[in-house]
């Protein structure tokens, strides 16, 4: 059994497991340290600072230890806690060198990227032999240019500062041993930015914790949620990019014809307020209709998704794999996303596609699973069943064995691995 020392580079690892990456990073390395000996080195805010703890504290196994930089909260220009985090990253990365010989660095997104990047070519020239393999969960948008959606762009140093970021992912993707992207879609893109192998590993779902068998009922009367209502049913940031206003108007379009309905929307507000959220509900008149949970525990996202007649995740397309609608998917309720090819070729048929922004259509097919209880019951089977195929555990593995392919050949014969 070969063993490696792995450092992880990621952004915030902690138990309430909200993100994509946070929820790859607390969902694959439990895995990952049966096997190898794993150091995360992940991010703190400034103002949490006493909750800061040093290498190596253990994380369910001696072998699983994180260490903590702290961010800032002081931001003078979009992104500045990023370069930041890049230069202390940078130096709790080498001094880390010192004490413990990792073999591989493992990074996630463009900020580690551009730490693992950087340490991976000091320590090259320094005759070390070190494997970087790098994991850009956003490389999609950048390519595709689906950030201009973001709020970001009201802000005049925006579209400056996202060249810049860009421009280092890119040089992440093409200095990188490896790359690892979650399907062949983003594959190809990764090949496209000049990478030297792209390994596809997709994202994965805690089955036990999702599943059909979740019990909804208290979650449901801690927020007061009508019982006999239909209910529709998203979670996550509440940001402008999920589509979140496109699928308040979508409701207003279902009440219309089915009053008897309550659209809960479970996440916190990192962008705008509740207030403006709250304003654009009754701006479409359903002011009435619209619950906002706010961020709730984590035990809670389960129970909230059970308890949806219909889940919809109306993310702005090409924008990652969507780990969210992959549990709802899990709890076995039919599900509603935005079309776009990547979510073709991970979710196939088992959820309901619309196009994006386009709430006049959304709502017919709302209507539509909500006045069909077969087809809703056949939908949430069908999601159930695919959610099975991408079981964390099953995941893990596919990725322990690349990252063994990875350092024992260090370069491959073929350029494509998919």
């Amino acid at each position: 059994m070969w063993e490696l020392k792995i450092l992880v580079l990621g952004g915030r690892y902690d138990s309430y497991s909200v993100g994509g990456v946070r929820k790859y990073l607390t969902s694959v390395l439990p895995y990952l340290a049966s096997s190898h000996e794993i150091v995360v080195l992940a991010a703190k805010r400034f103002t949490e600072r006493n909750l800061l703890r040093d290498f190596s504290q253990p994380v369910l196994d001696s072998r699983l230890g994180v260490r903590y930089v702290t961010s800032m909260n002081f931001r003078p220009v979009p992104y500045s806690w990023a370069f930041w985090l890049i230069l202390r990253k940078t130096f709790a990365t080498l001094n880390l060198y010192k004490k413990w010989q990792f073999d591989v660095i493992y990074s996630h997104e463009w900020v580690d990227g551009t730490v693992g990047r950087i340490v991976a070519s000091l320590l090259k020239k320094l005759g070390r032999s070190i494997k970087h393999i790098h994991h850009p969960h956003g490389v999609v948008s950048f390519v595709t240019g689906i950030e201009r959606f973001q709020w970001h762009r009201r802000n005049p140093l925006w579209g400056l500062i996202l060249r810049f970021i860009t421009y280092n992912e890119k040089r992440n993707v093409q200095s990188a041993n490896a790359v690892i992207m979650f399907t062949k879609y983003h594959a190809k893109l990764g090949e496209k930015w000049g990478a030297k192998i792209v390994y596809p590993i997709p994202n994965g779902v805690d089955t036990q914790k999702f599943n059909p068998n979740v019990d909804c009922a208290s979650f449901i009367d801690k927020f007061k949620i009508p019982n006999n209502a239909k209910k529709i049913v998203y979670c996550g940031r509440v940001i402008i990019i999920k589509g979140v206003e496109h699928l308040i108007a979508a409701v207003a379009q279902v009440a219309q014809i089915l009053p008897d309905i309550v659209l809960v929307i479970v996440g916190d507000f990192p962008q705008f307020p509740k207030s403006y959220w709250k304003e654009i509900a009754n701006r479409y008149g359903v002011s009435d209709k619209v619950r906002f949970t706010g961020a709730v525990e984590d035990y809670e996202v389960p129970q909230a998704m059970r308890m949806a007649d219909v889940y919809c995740q109306l993310t702005a397309p090409y924008y990652g794999f969507e780990i969210s609608l992959m549990e709802a998917c899990a709890c076995g309720v039919p599900c509603i996303a935005v079309d776009c090819e990547e979510r073709r070729e991970v979710f196939r048929d088992a959820v309901a596609y619309v196009p994006w922004a386009n709430p006049e259509k959304t709502g017919k097919i709302i209507i539509d699973l909500l006045m069909d209880d077969h087809s809703r019951r056949e939908l949430g089977n069908t999601a159930h069943s695919l959610a099975l195929e991408y079981d964390w555990k099953r995941i893990a593995g596919e990725l322990m064995q690349t990252l063994g392919v990875i350092y024992r050949e260090g370069r491959a014969s073929s350029k494509e691995h998919y």
